[in-house]
């Protein structure tokens, strides 16, 4: 699983477009096949409830069919009456006391060694003291005694096996039959018993030959009644061919229900089996209109919600592992909702959908809008795999909203359980006010009450745990990760004011102006905050090659050499991803550090270089040229801004409120016409309150410093 990860981690750094495409082609198709097929798909009611819509009337002809439940138990009630059957062989009982006349006949004049081998040949279960001992009794009265025992025995029936006693049995003999009890028959066990018993009385006084004749008598029973398995299983299939599968029928222009008529289970019934009649009469060209509508409506709604990330959330449309992330927590949404129409489960059952999830988790990993926009779209694709079911619609999108609403400032996971009540306090109200709109049966709402209050609980704990397993297993940086480096008491940041106390200061300053700015425009303030902190924990490998830490010492230009200097304060970059890595910091941190100058030049090194006297050697402009990336989202964008302005501002003379508002100015000019913002999905309204919020912050501070060269102007 974690080298699946890795692998879709590359597809996204590599922006590859060929697998969101992909995604969206296998997530549209998935979901179009799960909408209900047929050319009206009413929404499922509860029996108490009103029909709100207008007058349904049949335009043709149609049975009303029965439940599966009902036909069940029809076949049930007529297969008691279906008996098995079973059939007396009676030519068994005449062989059998044939062959043993037969056999008494045969032993009556052989010496007792040739009984024996004609016992071997019968297969007689009998000892040599046996043998004697039959060799010298009275043949022919033992004969008589075991023949009118086996003839009492297979007058009654022999069966193989035990019968069950609770349920009578048809007896078959020739062309007659007789419905009788089972226990008039005799297994082979009870035939043991019996015949101990019948010798028992016939010879009290002579055992061994009382022993002989049970094994003789054993050996010549076998069974004369019979299963027919064939016959009962056709006598099965004629009582059960004979139940219909109807049960009445609607004419043509006949109203199956009227607006505002309370539905029964007769209405549900013809509403079911209209809906059958209406898929029934598609034709196949119609069927592939109806799912090529299908298939249109999903990726209509799925396309504007990559659309708004496109343009607003561009870091989370570049990155597949968010989209495929998103997509399946809304698959399996639809997935639930699927399994419960197949099921033919009650309307009440739609309320264990656990759609919050989706608001609750997407508000956590991304935004409050990513959260509200992806719970809509789950929402309107649930209901329509649920019939068309917009009532549900409703009451999902105010669990969505709430949902969203209930996590919006949380700083602790277990803040996550909060939404419970916001959840369960949304669905309660919209149902009861449903309920009394309609003027429902009160055990309608309280069932669906009941379950929406199970929903509430384990939309809220799924949720923690998909983001403990996010956090965890795929190093997912969700806003509590953040807030665990948000403590400026952490290692990294007292290493960095321990080496590196100037950039340490500038890092903290940056925290604040970031923190600000990020809630004028509704971005996220924690992210920002935190990725201000660790920006150049990079400085820390070689904190004298900047000015902030060069306590007491004068900038000589004159003295540098432009190419390694800029080598020096370009490796800051490399060192602090480094430095993130080994300390495990989130991808989300990690970002600012090289996207807090982007792609911008190196101070006026480069400047420098053309104008020393080795200008007539190549100069490689990339030596002077941070390698980016650019900003790519709102905070990481503060954060840029953020930093050149507080420098700046902080080697400013008796900064006075004029010249600070014409600093910040000057930088935000700088980076617009660089085109360092223009990845960006910041607008001009957001860059006005950025501004607005810089200047609040700085004009607090009077700090001054040596001012640096003037920067090099993109426009050189």
């Amino acid at each position: 699983m974690s080298s699946i990860y890795k692998y879709l981690r590359t597809l996204a750094d590599k922006e590859h477009y060929t697998v969101k495409i992909l995604l969206l082609v296998i997530f549209v198709i998935s979901v179009a096949l799960m909408f209900p097929v047929g050319k009206s798909s009413p929404q499922e009611y509860e029996i108490g409830e009103i029909w709100t819509e207008e007058d349904l009337v049949a335009s043709l002809s149609f049975p009303i069919y029965k439940t599966d439940e009902e036909y069940k138990k029809d076949c049930e009630n007529a297969l008691k009456n279906l008996y098995d059957i079973y059939k007396i062989n009676q030519q068994v009982s005449k062989n059998k006391i044939d062959s043993l006349q037969i056999f008494f006949s045969e032993i009556n004049n052989l010496s007792e060694k040739d009984i024996a081998n004609l016992i071997m040949l019968y297969e007689l279960n009998l000892n040599q003291n046996e043998i004697e001992i039959l060799s010298k009794s009275n043949k022919w009265q033992l004969s008589k005694t075991i023949t009118n025992f086996l003839n009492e025995i297979y007058l009654k029936g022999i069966v193989e096996n035990k019968i069950d006693t609770s349920k009578m049995i048809v007896l078959r003999v020739g062309f007659n039959e007789e419905l009788i009890p089972p226990n008039e028959f005799y297994d082979l066990n009870q035939i043991q018993q019996k015949s101990e018993k019948y010798f028992s009385n016939k010879y009290f006084n002579q055992n061994e030959l009382k022993v002989i004749a049970i094994k003789i008598a054993i050996s010549f029973s076998k069974p004369n009644v019979n299963f027919q398995e064939k016959e009962t299983l056709a006598e099965r299939k004629s009582i059960l061919s004979g139940i219909s599968i109807t049960n009445g029928a609607v004419s043509k222009g006949e109203k199956i229900i009227l607006t505002n008529e309370k539905i029964s289970t007769e209405t549900i019934r013809k509403l079911r089996a209209y809906q059958k009649l209406m898929y029934e009469k598609m034709d196949n060209l119609e069927v592939v209109i109806s799912f090529g509508g299908k298939i249109l409506f999903v990726f209509l709604l799925v396309s504007l919600f990559l659309t708004y990330l496109f343009f607003f959330e561009r870091k989370i449309f570049l990155d597949n592992t968010k989209i495929l992330l998103i997509l399946l927590i809304i698959f399996f949404e639809c997935l639930i909702a699927f399994l419960i129409v197949q099921l033919e489960l009650p309307r009440a059952y739609r309320f264990l959908i656990p759609l919050p999830v989706v608001g609750l988790l997407m508000t956590i990993l991304f935004s409050t809008y990513v959260g509200f926009l992806s719970s809509v779209l789950a929402s309107f694709l649930v209901s329509g795999i649920l019939g068309n079911d917009y009532a549900m619609l409703l009451q999902m999108l105010v669990g969505g909203a709430l949902g969203v609403i209930s996590i919006r400032d949380i700083t602790e996971r277990t803040q996550i359980f909060r939404s419970i009540i916001f959840l369960f306090s949304g669905f309660g109200i919209l149902l009861i006010i449903h309920s009394m709109m309609l003027n429902s049966e009160i055990s309608v709402a309280s069932v669906s009450i009941f379950f929406s209050g199970i929903n509430s609980v384990f939309s809220s704990i799924i949720t923690y745990a998909i983001v403990i397993l996010l956090e965890k297993k795929f190093s997912f940086s969700t806003n509590f990760v953040l807030i665990e480096f948000d403590n400026l008491n952490h290692p990294i940041l007292k290493k960095l004011a321990a080496k590196a106390s100037g950039t340490f200061h500038h890092s903290v300053t940056m925290g604040t102006l970031a923190n600000d700015a990020a809630n004028a425009i509704d971005a996220d303030s924690t992210l920002a905050r935190v990725g201000a902190y660790y920006h150049d924990i990079g400085k820390m490998q070689n904190p004298t090659a900047f000015i902030e830490n060069q306590i007491g010492k004068k900038y000589k230009p004159e003295k540098i050499n432009p190419l390694s200097k800029a080598r020096a304060i370009k490796n800051h970059i490399e060192n602090g991803i480094n430095i993130a890595r080994e300390e495990k910091l989130p991808q989300s941190i990690i970002d600012f550090i090289p996207m807090h100058h982007g792609t911008r030049f190196i101070g006026s090194f480069y400047e420098m270089a053309l104008q020393s006297k080795r200008a007539e050697q190549k100069i490689n402009i990339s030596d002077f040229k941070y390698s980016g990336p650019r900003p790519n989202s709102k905070e990481t964008a503060i954060v840029m801004l953020a930093d050149a302005i507080e420098a700046s501002t902080r080697a400013l003379k008796n900064p006075t409120l004029k010249s600070i508002e014409e600093n910040i100015e000057k930088i935000f000019e700088e980076r617009l016409r660089e085109g360092e913002l223009d990845e960006t999905p910041l607008t001009i309204r957001d860059l006005a309150k950025i501004k607005a919020s810089f200047l609040k912050v700085l004009v607090g501070f009077h700090h001054s410093r040596i001012v640096s060269p003037s920067k090099f102007s993109a426009k050189k």
